[in-house]
């Protein structure tokens, strides 16, 4: 926004020259025009005829302002909010044009600007309702709460029978985290304002966010009630029906709103989009086809019909489709977000992604491939990524329950699970009683240890949503987690009974299995399960620890061998692979055999990061490095090349800046995975930075404290930072997990001496 205003400043000189042009009488007629034409809701012809009375005169203020309404009309923002403001500096004694602007710096985040033009209203009117809600508004914005509740407690003091002031009291309590007083605040404003729609929406939010959902029903039919009509409130209603299941109760106040803001595309998309998800295509294709034939609404028409084609079996005329779009159209991030979804179903998902990339470029505020671009770069492992993208579109829609709930998600396998219980709880005020996020937060206790609060949640959930497979499995994780294995077990077994499919229970079991120490029924379970799922990583991954773990080397081969080549980023089950063939005695066999892997295929980076890792197993570290580097060339974000490699060169004290930036691509693709964070700190050492690398490591120790290396390497660092006591203690807690760590011995006898 400050862009804005510096460049409405810049054309200054320019809009003073043409104002010396203009035909007063031309742009009067214009400006008539545009306001006839603004209240027979013709918006796009009264932005045109507004605009041809700026022509004449830039610096005619009325016509900024009316241009603004129609923006807003439309909903370009962006626009409206440029003519606010150009508007507001050219009608400085107009306290409803600045009132408008300021309300527009509000949502562009500007607050500085928009309290101070609210207080240049409130210096000629102290009693300006609306002005002192703007500054409270915006001191909410500059973090100050406190000093926004006086401002509105004064304002409802000035105006006690307005609704206004209680309402936006009340939205700062919630703020606060004071909800009984919020309740009373809204309350008491639908009671001093008994026909504020407004009041009664702003109720209705506040009773469905603590999940009082019947309270917030009866509200939103009152809200109807007064005006049947309104746009926002069958909007709300529709989406609290859809919310809840209850669509076919929804339908009338989707037409409500289409039928009040006269068959405007937005509204007609939304009843369209309804008309899809409960299987009437044929009323959505009727409703788009006239869409199609305007031009301003002919590329999301065309999409949503060939997205209807799709779902038909017609996939030769969706593509043709939105190929058409493609070719007539600049704008074409929705027909490239729809070829992206279509090719994610078909299991096309290397292609999917450059689509959705490409969508994402091509409309950086298309919130739809934000959203699928962090699901798959989720999918893919790439945490940093997907939490960055989840962000981005929570800034876009703060309300997106679903993008919390994803980041949630990450956090948690980031290990931040204080991170991933806030974002789940604030899903929960968006979406409340809502079971994943209610789930999510049961597993971010679980991740931070805090096992009462765990239960406490956990037996709520299971009341509620005994049904459902995710509560029964997480519920056999805590069981697991306290060590009762029998009553793990048996949540295990009922969410298998719900979900058959489910990955987290039968990991469960196999888990409960060992820990019972019935080897024969983890194996046949692990086996059953990766034979009814041969293509999901997930199970692939399970059976193959599982064979290893017991002893199967023949079949942990094979499935690690399979694991590698569907998810080639996952570093362990390469460790697992080397340490199988060490085992076999194998290793020049196995060489050899993915060396002839690369030559029918020389891209497949699993297998040149094999052929790289099994010569660093023979020390052969010059042909090791070379695979590294072919990897590399094929894919720059090769996890496992990126990690072994710097390992290389910093164990040799080469090349240290490259190793660090190998090690930092790991980290960030991986930064779940200790171990490749180990690495960064061991290049970190190695390159005596021992501040950095203790850090490193104690995050290392942080995600796997029971292993000794992490405490070793810790030791070292502490030693080369001269903090000897740290490092005594670092070496004796390696030893202690393993009594014969010699390399700890060694150490911790140095330091002694």
């Amino acid at each position: 926004m400050r862009n804005f205003i510096a460049l409405v400043g810049c054309l200054a000189a320019v809009a003073t020259v043409a104002a010396a042009c203009a035909d007063p009488a031309q742009k009067q007629e214009y400006l008539a025009t545009g306001n006839r034409l603004l209240e027979q809701e013709k918006f796009d012809e009264a932005i045109s005829s507004y605009r041809k009375a700026l022509k004449q005169d830039p610096r005619f203020g009325e016509a900024r302002y009316k241009l603004a309404r129609a923006y807003s009309e439309i909903g370009d923002v962006k626009s409206a909010a440029l003519e606010y403001v150009r508007a507001a500096d050219l009608l400085r004694d107009n306290d409803e044009v600045q009132l408008s602007a300021a309300t527009e710096l509000l949502r562009a985040g500007d607050f500085e600007d928009a309290k101070t033009r609210a207080e240049r209203i409130l210096k000629k009117d102290p009693r300006h309702i609306d002005a002192l809600i703007v500054v409270a508004n915006a001191m909410v914005g500059m973090l100050d709460v406190d000093g926004a509740v006086k401002q509105i407690e004064q304002a409802i003091a000035l105006q006690p029978d307005t609704s206004a002031g209680y309402t936006r009291l009340g939205a700062l309590r919630v703020a606060q985290g004071k909800q009984e007083e919020a309740r009373a605040a809204f309350e008491k404003a639908t009671s001093v304002d008994p026909r504020s729609v407004a009041a009664r929406l702003a109720l209705a939010n506040f009773q469905w966010s603590v999940g009082n959902a019947a309270a917030a029903e009866q509200t939103l039919k009152a809200a109807i009630d007064i005006e049947p009509s309104h746009v926002l409130a069958n909007r709300v209603l529709a989406a609290f029906y859809l919310t809840h299941g209850r669509d076919a109760e929804a339908e009338p106040h989707l037409k409500a709103v289409v039928q009040a803001s006269g068959n405007g595309p937005e509204a007609t998309f939304t009843l369209t989009d309804y008309y899809v998800r409960t299987s009437r295509p044929a009323e959505a294709q009727a409703l788009l086809r006239p869409l199609v034939a305007d031009a301003k609404t002919f590329v999301r028409a065309q999409t949503r019909l060939a997205d209807i084609e799709y779902a038909a079996g017609h996939r030769a005329a969706a593509f043709d489709m939105v190929d058409e779009v493609m070719k007539r159209e600049a704008d074409t991030a929705y027909a490239l977000l729809a070829k992206a979804r279509w090719l994610l179903a078909e299991g096309n998902r290397r292609e999917a992604r450059l689509l959705v990339t490409a969508a994402v470029n091509a409309d950086a505020n298309l919130i739809a491939a934000r959203f699928l671009l962090a699901r798959l770069q989720m999918d893919a492992h790439e945490l940093e990524l997907a939490a960055a993208s989840f962000s981005e579109v929570l800034r876009l829609n703060p309300r997106a329950s679903a993008a919390q709930l994803y980041l949630s998600r990450v956090k948690l396998a980031q290990n931040q699970p204080d991170e991933a219980a806030s974002l789940a709880r604030e899903a929960l005020l968006n979406v409340p009683g809502n079971p994943d996020a209610r789930l999510l937060v049961v597993r971010s206790l679980l991740a931070r240890g805090d096992l009462d609060d765990a239960q406490e949640e956990m037996q709520s959930l299971l009341t509620e949503a005994p049904a459902s497979a995710a509560v029964q499995a997480t519920d056999g994780a805590m069981r697991l987690r306290i060590g009762d294995l029998a009553a793990a077990r048996q949540s295990y077994q009922r969410a298998l009974a719900l979900n058959p499919d489910s990955l987290e229970a039968t990991a469960g079991m196999v888990r409960v299995d060992l820990l019972q120490r019935n080897v024969d029924a983890a194996r046949t379970r692990a086996g059953e399960a990766v034979a009814a799922h041969p293509q999901h990583v997930g199970f692939v991954v399970l059976a193959a620890r599982t064979a290893f773990s017991t002893g199967d080397l023949a079949t942990a081969e094979a499935l690690t061998r399979r694991s590698i080549e569907l998810d080639p980023a996952h570093l362990p089950m390469y460790a697992q692979m080397g340490r199988i063939y060490l085992r076999q005695g194998k290793v020049e066999q196995a060489r050899q055999e993915w060396e002839e892997l690369v030559k029918r295929n020389p891209n497949h980076v699993g297998a040149l990061t094999m052929v790289g890792m099994l010569y660093e197993t023979q020390q052969n570290l010059d042909m090791a490095r070379k695979m590294y580097y072919e990897a590399l060339s094929v894919n720059p974000a090769a996890v496992a090349a990126a990690n072994n490699l710097a390992m290389i060169y910093a164990n040799a004290g080469q090349n240290l800046e490259y190793a660090e930036q190998l090690a930092i691509i790991a980290v960030d693709a991986r930064p779940n995975q200790p171990e490749i964070r180990d690495t960064l700190g061991w290049v970190h050492y190695r390159s005596k930075r021992p501040d950095l690398a203790i850090s490193a490591f104690r995050q290392c120790i942080e995600q796997d404290p029971g292993n000794p290396a992490y405490h070793y390497h810790l030791g070292l660092a502490l030693a080369q930072r001269g903090l000897t006591d740290e490092a005594r203690r670092a070496a004796a807690t390696a030893l202690k997990l393993n009594p014969d760590y010699a390399d700890a011995r060694k150490l911790l006898d140095d330091l002694r001496g």
